[in-house]
């Protein structure tokens, strides 16, 4: 029984504006994550129902991901289907073994 779940790391473009997967020699690049809730919250604004969840992804380290430290705003991660905003990335001791990536997914039910 596998622990790790695939997921896929996209990136912004400012340029085009668009989400692509993160590609190395011209392929997608599937990441194999251990996943873990790590919090979330409903709350009512704007007249509906809004709600967040966070997970945290734990990678191991590669530096086709090491950007992501200093520019989580421009990737998300695809798991499952659902795209979570990565909001902070943590590379213990910067030891290069394992990323954290805690990632946020924010849904709105009217």
């Amino acid at each position: 029984m596998s622990f790790y779940k695939p997921i896929k790391i996209l990136k912004y473009d400012e340029e085009s504006e668009t989400w692509s997967p993160i590609e190395k020699d011209g392929e997608v690049i599937v990441f194999h994550a251990k996943v873990n809730k790590s919090g979330g919250s409903e709350y009512l604004g704007s007249g509906s129902s809004q709600s967040t969840a966070q997970k945290v992804f734990r990678v191991r380290y590669s530096s086709v991901i090491a950007s992501i430290e200093l520019n989580t705003q421009l990737y998300r991660i695809d798991y499952g289907g659902m795209m979570f905003d990565v909001v902070d990335y943590d590379d213990f001791n910067d030891l290069h073994r394992e990323v954290k990536l805690l990632a946020e997914a924010r849904g709105v039910n009217e």
